[in-house]
């Protein structure tokens, strides 16, 4: 059984036609692979000016094609386990890498193949690669396609939303593949939002730092209504392009860099895990409708952004990180309290002004004043100077946090959040 990978480059430097075909035998296949990676002409094969790919960087490609390719021949081999097939006939698996490079990994033998649809595949990628423009701007000739572009991720932990796809026992020994599609389309403060039932989201919004805030304030407002989500970090973020007619996603640029990404490549092996969540398609719609609604108020859209953080720190067993993020939210709490309770019933304005005074005012001392006045419960007072205190020495004397001391401050903040600490 042959496994071929075959390269399709644009190449100035060398005339037409101009291989070399390398055979290796599968015994000392992974030692000379090796060698071959560190060799510098993969520069000279693959060029520089690629749109998806940087300087110094095609080794690396090399290197990911190889392994693609051995790793289908791993599964086709699985796969025979328990047949009674003897060979094979040629598989391809195609790939567009650039704008001017695409490639094929052949289980089995080219020469097997019909030289006339060799041909056909050929010129249907070379066409491809020329609607490709040099922004990375999707255009299709002739359809009109209007697009948008977008940033998007996955739900993490992981969801699935709709209906269970229902495989068979053979289906799973074979690990069919379950594609996405869509699932809902809804617009979410005058932006396009589409959700695919794998769970991945995005949004119509192509600045970063837009999308990214849009996306994070809908994972917090999941966490606050009871459905875990983790803080989306920029590096997790896929560019896509959306067909505004169909409200579809056409194009997606994943980078694979933590376990969120990677959801994109685990349905093909384990659809689900104990840590799915199954979610109806009226639950997720309840919760964009709810999140823009929370979102509205400016002050509790941050409270609930520092909230998604302290949360997702505490998963990730940041416990010092999630208590001075949750200390965050109490702090600007005390602050809109003390703006509320005392400063605004003071006319005089220069006693407004040292009321003002953070040096002079710092949260013990607010806290103190609050709870004199009856705004906050001696129960609540003890909590908070507890808390107080443990935030000091994190801060001042780089003391460490146990978990119990986390969700401590967490559980407070989120008691906040839920509508106030209550008063005596």
């Amino acid at each position: 059984m042959d496994l071929q990978i075959h390269f399709f480059s644009k190449w100035d430097q060398k005339n037409d036609l101009h291989v070399k075909v390398e055979l290796i035998k599968a015994e000392n296949a992974f030692e000379e692979l090796e060698n071959y990676l560190i060799s510098k002409k993969w520069e000279d094969i693959f060029p520089n000016d690629s749109t998806k790919y940087e300087k110094n960087k095609n080794s690396i490609l090399f290197e990911n094609t190889l392994l693609e390719g051995i790793n289908n021949l791993q599964n086709y081999v699985q796969g025979l386990i328990f047949t009674n097939k003897k060979t094979t006939e040629p598989g391809i698996s195609k790939h567009l890498i650039s704008d001017s490079i695409f490639c094929w990994i052949i289980i089995g033998k080219i020469q097997n193949l019909n030289i006339n649809d060799l041909i056909n595949q050929m010129e249907s990628l070379v066409k491809q690669s020329a609607e490709i423009s040099v922004d990375n701007t999707l255009i299709i000739p002739g359809d009109g396609i209007k697009t948008l572009d977008g940033y998007g991720t996955y739900f993490y932990p992981p969801i699935w939303v709709g209906e269970i796809p229902k495989l068979s026992f053979i289906e799973k020994v074979h690990k069919r593949s379950i594609f996405s599609e869509k699932i809902i389309d809804i617009y979410y403060k005058g932006k396009i939002l589409i959700i695919e039932n794998d769970g991945f989201i995005c949004v119509g919004e192509s600045n970063k730092k837009e999308a990214i805030t849009i996306l994070n304030e809908i994972m917090a407002s999941a966490v606050f209504v009871g459905t875990p989500a983790f803080m989306i970090n920029e590096v997790e973020l896929s560019k896509v392009k959306i067909d505004l007619k169909d409200k579809t996603i056409i194009q997606k640029i994943t980078t694979i860099n933590s376990m969120r990404t990677k959801l994109g490549n685990q349905w093909d092996q384990n659809p689900f895990t104990d840590r799915t969540l199954f979610l109806s398609k009226k639950k997720l719609v309840d919760l964009f409708k709810a999140s823009e609604l929370l979102t509205s108020d400016e002050d509790l859209k941050n409270f609930l952004l520092f909230y998604l953080e302290s949360f997702t720190h505490i998963q990730n067993y940041l416990y010092s990180q999630s208590f001075l993020i949750s200390w965050l939210i109490v702090e600007r709490y005390l602050s809109l309290l003390w703006e509320k309770e005392v400063v605004e019933k003071v006319e005089n304005n220069k006693r407004k002004k040292k009321l003002k005074n953070s040096v002079r005012w710092s949260s013990d001392y607010i806290i103190e004043s609050l709870n004199f006045l009856g705004v906050i419960s001696n129960d609540n007072y003890k909590k908070l100077m507890k808390l107080k205190k443990k935030r000091n020495r994190i801060v001042h004397n780089g003391e460490g946090c146990t978990k119990e001391e986390a969700e401590n401050c967490l559980d407070i903040s989120n008691k906040i959040l839920m509508g106030g600490l209550e008063p005596s």
